[in-house]
């Protein structure tokens, strides 16, 4: 029997020439699917030049957008929300998560963004530094976005720093 060469169509050079390169952050939801169970999913029939038994995942995206990925793709671009790294919970933290490490779970402890707030009032701090500071300053101050921790004390600690360890590590998570 003689092999048929699959047909694939390459882009034009000149398209790449002025592209740019790109790094992308999203929260997901996906189930392993294969290629040929997404086109019926769909109501599709699979392209003849395509193998059904790929494997891949369902994804929709927060906007309700549902495509399918190759299982290759998938995995250099997603990972569990029980198993990320630091950056990937930073990301989530920006967009309202709380997350933790692993470790920390049975603690209870989490860590989240705090809003900054432009034009606090001088009453509003605690601190006599800040709230003197913010008198002379026309009796307001801006105050920048920082990390809050709820400890294993129970306590809020403000201004939470990630250790290198932290940094490095690969357990981060979403807590609800």
């Amino acid at each position: 029997m003689k092999k048929v060469k699959p047909v694939i169509k390459k882009t034009p050079v000149v398209i790449w020439e002025k592209a740019q390169s790109y790094v992308g952050l999203k929260q997901i939801d996906a189930s392993p699917m294969n290629r040929g169970a997404y086109n019926k999913f769909r109501g599709w029939n699979v392209p003849p030049e395509e193998d059904h038994k790929d494997k891949g995942f369902i994804v929709r995206y927060p906007d309700g957008y549902i495509s399918w990925s190759p299982t290759e793709q998938f995995v250099n671009s997603y990972m569990k929300t029980t198993a990320m790294d630091f950056s990937a919970a930073l990301f989530l933290m920006k967009i309202g998560e709380k997350v933790a490490r692993k470790g920390w779970n049975g603690k209870k402890m989490w860590v989240t963004i705090s809003e900054g707030t432009k034009s606090l009032p001088a009453n509003k701090f605690w601190n006599k530094h800040n709230k003197a500071f913010a008198k002379s300053n026309g009796g307001k101050a801006d105050v920048e976005p920082f990390l809050t921790m709820k400890n294993a004390q129970g306590k809020i600690q403000m201004g939470w720093a990630a250790t290198q360890s932290d940094m490095l590590a690969n357990d981060w998570c979403i807590i609800e």
